[in-house]
């Protein structure tokens, strides 16, 4: 594989993964305020909530924020991914232009 083919290659497989990581943080805050109102619905038993109050909302924490900050976390590592192809792009496109001396 040649060197450009594989730096192609490279960007896409980055892209790819840092899209991943985008899908992946939308769906873990959705899956969090989803589980957060299957805790806290009106269906649920008030005779557990009053026994084991403080069990119950570590309990409706875990559930919220854990996705809630995995998904933020998925979406920074994602923003990073996302610059580091941008400096690799316009690396690659500067020391072009100063291969073709087009650049001064």
């Amino acid at each position: 594989m040649s060197g450009e083919t594989r730096k192609n290659a490279l960007l896409i497989l980055w892209t790819v993964i840092s899209w991943g990581l985008k899908i992946f943080g939308v769906i873990a805050v959705i899956a969090a305020f989803w589980a957060t109102t299957q805790l806290v619905s009106p269906t649920s038993d008030r005779y557990l909530y009053n026994e084991y109050r403080d069990i119950y909302i570590f309990i409706v924490g875990l559930y919220f924020f854990v996705p809630v900050v995995a998904g933020l976390l998925a979406w920074g590592v994602s923003s990073l991914i996302d610059l580091r192809i941008a400096v690799a792009r316009y690396k690659d496109e500067t020391l072009k232009a100063i291969r073709e001396k087009k650049f001064m």
